[in-house]
């Protein structure tokens, strides 16, 4: 603009349509498995998230999985413009992973995800 300010066009999301799930919105980013919490702070704010959900947090193997998990989502939502973020569907995606496709499930039913 000339004044010198930023004009902000919100485009609606993509969509397709498929025969198996009809109408469907893409998602802007896909979940890594790859991301943990970089500090103390990050870490305290990924359990209070985790108390919240009703998910295992605190010390362990079991609460382990869902900080991995929930942290993957919390980038993958910072990475995608609107929030819309797409989860890996394929067996191989959990194989050998921080964490199993059940976590991941758990994850899915998030009343805020």
């Amino acid at each position: 603009m000339p004044d010198g300010t930023i004009e902000l066009t919100i485009q609606p999301p993509k969509t397709r349509t498929s025969d198996q799930f009809g109408h469907l919105v893409e998602g802007e980013a896909f979940v890594q498995h790859e991301h943990e919490p970089a500090d103390q702070l990050t870490r305290e704010t990924v359990d209070d998230l985790l108390k919240e959900f009703n998910l295992p947090y605190g010390k362990g193997k079991n609460p382990q999985r869902y900080v991995r998990c929930l942290s993957d989502v919390l980038v993958a939502i910072r990475a995608a413009p609107r929030g819309l973020f797409c989860w890996p569907m394929g067996n191989e995606s959990f194989t050998g992973e921080a964490y199993g496709a059940d976590c991941s499930a758990k994850g899915q039913r998030c009343p805020n995800c």
